[in-house]
């Protein structure tokens, strides 16, 4: 289900067309202060007017998952949304990363660069990217060497087999007899199979004639069967790294922890002894990642593979600052609690004062409260919002607040995963108001063939101006319609010999009006509807 279809309400609102050109001009951008339940349909239609990458930060882990799932709901189909997930192990902890956090990693950092790398072309729908503090703080491999060893293959380009599978292994990807996973590879003399590290990306096989690429194919990893046909024909493969961590770099911090160890006389940390021949070998091993801050000593962060033109948007910036101090004391309390680490092992995470301040250069959008909390005034687009009643699960209340929308002319879209449940209940609702409801019109004071003699039981019901009914005796006003309409029911004319309506039990007006007391009477005509009423 996709609710994209109704987000151009917002092009009605003047406070949304200002905040559109404010994020169009690059200008300085105050806190917009939504409710939690505006900031995801605001957010989609800022992203669906704007052509440039949109990167999203939350304080918690959690709510990326909401997030995503929210935008998922209100954007179409075709807009790219990609998550920049957290390592799976806690700082400090000498872990593996899981394969799918690697990945996922690795593809947004893919994915930004098109447009930068000199042969990825931009994309015609640029990604907009959800990630959470623990993953923003997280260091990771320098742009610069991510560009580099980037490759681009397309057919009819020159391919100097030996010097590639050793700039693949070099990167991360691992060599195996089948490839069936993102980031391995195998030869099979001129023919090679090759899953890049993209999560948006298919196996290919590429076959080569001398040394060039004769053709590039992809291909089924659970069958090994070539898709020729099935999908478009392959123009170009983007190879990235296939870890953060690369290989090649590895080797030298594992020479340089060689001869820590030899020199002290002590392993670098009990658990970690078995990683010094696997750092030499140059090999991918599981616990690569936990070296990372080690490797460069220039680390790289997210904010450094985004475009120039790229949008900034935080969450909720008091969210933000209370979970990236969470998270720094509970690394300081994890390296306390570490038996040993390598040598000057610094810490993996970024200093929050260092991050807030390249994140304030970048003019970010915030969508929630501001580092003044309450104190910043609130946006004029957050006026349009407020919070809506709790129904707890109860029908009547939300039927009773749609009837009142509908009385004072209102448009309320309601969205429930019972939508045809309640469709059908307010169709139902409807229906007995249509039939139940006395309206409260009097006769023309000019309409001399009206009755003016009636029961003080009981009082004539006025419908569509023209029809009445009293105590059983049934007219029309000829002076008001030249058409009698004659009316079927229980009482004492029943007309034209229609069918009889069984009574049923009429619930109390909601007003202190006549109440319903007997049976509905159904016109002839079925445009009209009268009913017997008493006080």
């Amino acid at each position: 289900m996709t609710l994209s279809g109704i987000l151009s309400i917002f092009d009605q609102l003047p406070a949304y067309q200002q905040v559109n050109d404010t994020v169009r001009s690059n200008q300085h951008r105050d806190p917009l202060r939504l409710p939690t339940s505006g900031r995801a349909p605001i957010l989609s239609r800022l992203f669906l007017d704007q052509t440039r990458p949109i990167l999203l930060i939350t304080g918690r882990v959690d709510a990326v998952a909401q997030w995503q799932q929210a935008l998922e709901t209100w954007l179409p189909d075709e807009r790219v949304i990609l998550r920049f997930t957290e390592p799976t192990p806690l700082p400090y902890e000498r872990g593996p990363w899981s394969g799918r956090s690697r990945l996922d990693r690795l593809t947004v950092f893919t994915r930004l660069l098109a447009g930068q790398h000199p042969l990825i072309p931009a994309a015609a729908t640029p990604p907009l990217i959800i990630t959470s503090a623990r993953a923003l703080l997280q260091k990771t491999l320098p742009r610069s060497r991510f560009i580099a060893a980037t490759r681009v293959l397309k057919p009819g380009q020159m391919f100097d087999l030996e010097k590639t599978l050793q700039t693949w292994q070099e990167s991360g990807y691992e060599a195996v007899t089948v490839v069936e996973a993102p980031g391995q590879f195998s030869r099979r003399g001129g023919i090679l199979d090759l899953y890049p590290a993209n999560s948006s990306a298919l196996p290919v096989r590429i076959e080569l004639f001398g040394d060039e690429i004769d053709t590039i194919r992809y291909f089924d990893p659970a069958t090994q069967r070539s898709l020729d046909g099935q999908i478009a024909p392959v123009t170009r493969v983007i190879v990235p790294p296939a870890r953060e961590a690369m290989p090649a770099v590895a080797q030298g911090l594992g020479a340089y922890l060689e001869g820590e160890t030899q020199t002290t006389g002590t392993t670098i940390c009990p658990p970690g002894e078995d990683d010094i021949s696997d750092l030499l070998s140059g090999q991918p091993s599981p616990h690569l990642e936990y070296y990372l801050p080690l490797m460069y000593s220039q680390p790289g962060t997210l904010l450094d593979y985004l475009p120039e033109n790229a949008l900034v948007v935080v969450d909720d910036w008091l969210d933000l600052l209370t979970a990236a101090r969470e998270l720094h004391n509970h690394a300081d309390q994890l390296a306390n609690e570490q038996a040993s680490l390598p040598p000057d092992y610094p810490n993996p995470l970024f200093a929050w004062d260092d991050m807030a301040e390249r994140l304030s250069s970048k003019q970010p959008l915030i969508l929630g409260d501001s580092a003044e909390g309450d104190n910043a005034p609130v946006s004029e687009l957050a006026d349009h919002f407020q919070t809506g009643p709790r129904y707890g699960g109860q029908v009547r209340p939300l039927m009773a607040q749609l009837s009142n929308a509908q009385a004072n002319k209102e448009t309320t879209i309601l969205v429930s995963r019972q939508a045809q449940r309640l469709a059908e209940l307010w169709r139902q609702r409807k229906h007995r108001n249509d039939a139940h409801t006395c309206p409260p019109s009097t006769p023309p004071a000019n309409c001399p063939a009206c009755p003016t003699n009636r029961s003080p039981l009981s009082r004539a019901v006025w419908l569509r101006g023209s029809t009445w009914m009293c105590r059983g005796r049934v007219g029309s006003c000829s002076a008001c319609s030249p058409t009698p309409k004659y009316l079927a029911g229980n009482g004492p004319n029943r007309a034209n010999g229609l069918p009889r309506v069984r009574p049923r039990p009429k619930p109390r007006s909601p007003t202190s009006n006549p109440v319903i007391t007997s049976s509905i009477w159904n016109m002839a005509s079925a445009s009209s509807r009268a009913l017997w009423c008493a006080r």
